[in-house]
């Protein structure tokens, strides 16, 4: 019986006692708190963690909802006023700031707050960072090498890679919309203008030959061959590489890979606040972190977890970081990708 059906099940089963105790004048001993978890962390890590609490706590019945951080922030602002979810778990930091700033987040310092990095939380405890999300050049394995695959961001702009470029689609994805951002501001750092940096995203749109809707469609379509290579998170390619057996491989940039804080909060006005503050403890206590770096590639952003700690598949990256201001990105993330949206995609 799967994650899914055992729980399904469960519930099937309080609402027959429950149906029969209002027949019968009898009670059930407890009914189960609903705990709803808006995440873009994918089904295998959602369903895990789904069971374990549930294990540790049999009367919450964890349900999660999978979708992008940009879904995720437009479902929160329609809810503002009603809230549904009890706690966003997923999404680039700059996503959660605009939380922050709406209003639709509450206040939580975690037990291991001491251990935050700078720059990795709101002062407020609005959001704190648990993961780094690594932006990497991906490639199908079975037609490219690391050798034969584009090196850094600007080779992707070469004729070669026409109509071989896959990309996630940034309006959707609030990493990728970072991404994207990102390679404006190399430009606009050095003269205060976005249009080198527009013109960088006009010519990788020339070469892209479709923006897939969703993380699955992107691996099913680089698995076919349909495209060749992409820009996209180096745990979504580990993690597809292993359970799915799709053909990827991995470039770290010359110039540097894209790092981007992961955060998590709790919803204002959740509707089990209580809860929602025990599974947070939960996903993010340092045996969890290193359950998740080790079975589902997630790079812990606590800095009280040792190198000796961290997985093996971990210690062997050498990771170089793009060197960025994600203060001005983040003031100028919104307009820049609204110019892409209307003036780039598709204009080449």
């Amino acid at each position: 019986m799967s994650l899914l059906t055992q729980s399904t099940f469960r519930r099937h089963v309080l609402e027959v006692c429950v149906a029969l105790g209002a027949a019968l004048n009898l009670s059930c001993s407890e009914q189960r708190t609903k705990l709803v978890v808006y995440s873009p962390h994918g089904r295998e890590m959602l369903s895990e963690y789904e069971r374990m609490y549930e294990e540790a706590n049999p009367h919450v019945d964890v349900t999660w909802y999978p979708m992008g951080a940009e879904v995720g922030i437009e479902r929160l602002r329609g809810e503002k006023n009603n809230p549904q979810a009890d706690l966003w778990w997923g999404g680039p930091s700059a996503l959660f700031e605009q939380g922050a700033r709406e209003g639709l987040l509450a206040p939580y310092h975690p037990s291991w707050r001491e251990a935050a990095p700078p720059g990795s939380f709101s002062d407020e405890g609005l959001w704190y960072s648990t993961f780094q999300t690594v932006k990497v050049i991906g490639f199908n394995s079975d037609r490219l090498t690391e050798q034969t695959a584009p090196q850094d961001w600007d080779d992707l702009l070469e004729k070669r890679w026409e109509g071989k470029v896959i990309i996630r689609s940034p309006m959707e994805s609030g990493t990728m919309k970072s991404v994207f951002a990102a390679m404006v501001y190399r430009f606009f750092a050095e003269d205060g203008t976005p249009d080198r940096g527009y013109d960088w995203l006009r010519r990788l749109d020339a070469n892209t030959k479709a923006y897939a809707a969703s993380p699955a469609t992107l691996m099913l379509m680089i698995g076919r061959q349909e495209g060749l290579v992409t820009l996209w998170d180096l745990t979504d390619i580990l993690l597809q590489k292993r359970e799915q057996n799709v053909p990827m491989g991995f470039v770290i940039p010359r110039s540097g890979a894209l790092v981007l804080n992961e955060g998590i909060a709790i919803v204002n006005g959740a509707p089990h606040r209580a809860e929602a503050e025990r599974f947070y403890e939960f996903v993010t206590t340092k045996k969890a972190l290193l359950h998740q770096a080790e079975r589902f590639y997630r790079i812990p952003a606590r800095r009280d977890i040792s190198d000796q700690e961290k997985p093996g598949w971990l210690r062997s990256i050498q990771i170089t970081e793009l060197p960025v201001d994600w203060n001005v990105i983040n003031a100028h993330r919104e307009a820049w990708m609204q110019y892409w949206d209307q003036h780039i995609k598709g204009h080449h």
